[in-house]
């Protein structure tokens, strides 16, 4: 590889140099530049485990859209790449308190079955990823282990979501919309009622809405 011209970094942007994204090794800056709105990007050259070398945007390596050279896709296909990704993304969050989801997994106890820490063994357990969907544990308190995670998409785990509105009454746990359903009464209207009113959930499922009815014309009134 020819040696890299010494390319200035500008005091506010991080120097990635010997950092390790996925596969890649950042070995020096490439080439700055900007985009056509003016905002500044920086290219670093990247060597793969593999041996390949390529320049790759700081914004690509940061948000983990290239792990590597295309390598694993080669060797192990598209599916199992995919369930490579999830591993990482979930071996991050339970464990990288750098990582933006820590406070909401590791940060909560929330750990990753010990014979899950090697991916040839979560790959076995889960096998390929299916195209979009991702991994969801069932019980978002539990850990991600056998018989706590599937495969599910991105309706399926935002009903599944701790931060989801939930609603616990007369020994049933229900999401706020399957209540709507049941009573008839708009979620937004429960959860004002419930949350901003301080109702008893009792009474916020029970109370039928008032209509206001149509204010009688004051002519008829005055006829009257």
């Amino acid at each position: 590889m020819a040696a890299l011209q010494p390319i200035r970094i500008r005091a506010d942007a991080q120097d990635l140099t010997g950092k390790r994204f996925g596969r890649w090794t950042v070995l020096g800056l490439a080439k700055r530049g900007h985009f056509p709105s003016g905002q500044p990007y920086l290219v670093w050259h990247c060597r793969c485990d593999c041996g390949s070398e390529k320049n790759v945007a700081s914004r690509v390596l940061r948000e983990a859209k290239s792990q590597s050279c295309g390598c694993l896709r080669k060797k192990y296909g598209a599916g199992r790449m995919r369930s490579y990704q999830v591993w990482r993304g979930m071996m991050r969050r339970c464990y990288n308190k750098k990582d933006a989801a820590y406070p909401l997994y590791g940060g909560q106890g929330v750990l990753v079955f010990l014979r899950w820490h090697d991916f040839k063994n979560f790959y076995q357990d889960m096998g390929d990823a299916p195209r979009d969907l991702s991994i969801d544990h069932i019980d978002t308190f539990g850990n991600y282990e056998p018989g706590n995670c599937r495969w599910a998409n991105a309706t399926t785990q935002a009903r599944n979501k701790r931060t989801q509105r939930r609603l616990i009454h007369d020994g049933k746990n229900m999401h706020i919309e399957d209540w709507e359903a049941l009573t008839g009464i708009d979620h937004e209207i429960l959860w004002l009622r419930v949350h901003r009113l301080k109702w008893d959930i009792g009474r916020a499922l029970a109370e039928p809405i008032r209509r206001q009815g149509k204010k009688p014309d004051r002519k008829r009134r005055e006829a009257k």
